[in-house]
């Protein structure tokens, strides 16, 4: 364990687990699950689904399948049979000049 001067006389441990003053004394776990405190103490599970405090812990499924609740700058999904909702503002083309 050595001493710097320059950082206060502070040692460095020689476990795994760093004390850092700056992040709020974390401790970074042997499992990889770091928890911070600038997102709430939040954990990354391994499951992939991760909870965000700012989002409301809004998880994001794994499924084909997608409700979008905003259309704008929407993809539309490569599909034969779309339904459609609005009936009333849709252009139907005039069939005058159609060649039987």
């Amino acid at each position: 364990n050595s001493r710097f001067p320059e950082f206060g006389n502070s040692e460095i441990p020689e476990s795994r687990n760093l004390k850092l003053p700056e992040l709020g004394n974390s401790e970074i776990p042997e499992s990889g699950n770091l928890k911070l405190p600038e997102l709430g103490n939040s954990e990354i599970p391994e499951s992939g689904n991760l909870k965000l405090p700012e989002t409301g812990n809004s998880k994001i499924p794994q499924s084909e399948n997608l409700r979008i609740r905003e259309f704008r700058n929407s993809e539309i999904p490569k599909s034969e049979n779309l339904r459609i909702q609005n009936y009333e503002n849709l252009k139907i083309p005039k069939f005058q000049n159609a060649e039987i």
